[in-house]
């Protein structure tokens, strides 16, 4: 009769684990499961992250800039309003691009 070592069973439970040893485990589960199929493991792929059209976040700062320009300008010219007008443009047109810079 052929004995086998047994390794010790871990009985902590898994919410004590660090993430770490969640990640540790979860490799050393794929390696046995790849190693008992005989074939080889799959790497995730990266996908390539950059938009087609280049740069977003280059964009976004530089419509920020436009729009930081934009509003300087109108600030500078005169109004009989009290710039109100332009102020509601600004707000309007403003969140969102401030939400594209961040």
């Amino acid at each position: 009769m052929v004995s086998r070592r047994l390794e010790p069973y871990d009985c902590t439970p898994k919410s004590r684990l660090s993430q770490r040893q969640k990640y540790q485990a979860g490799q050393r589960r794929t390696e046995i499961a790849a190693a008992r199929h005989n074939s080889p493991q799959i790497q995730p792929s990266v996908q390539n992250t950059q938009a087609k059209s280049g740069r977003p976040e280059i964009m976004s700062l530089i419509a920020f800039c436009i729009w930081a320009v934009a509003a300087n300008f109108a600030g500078m010219l005169p109004s009989r309003r009290r710039h109100w007008p332009a102020a509601y443009a600004l707000m309007v047109t403003g969140l969102p691009l401030l939400a594209w810079v961040f």
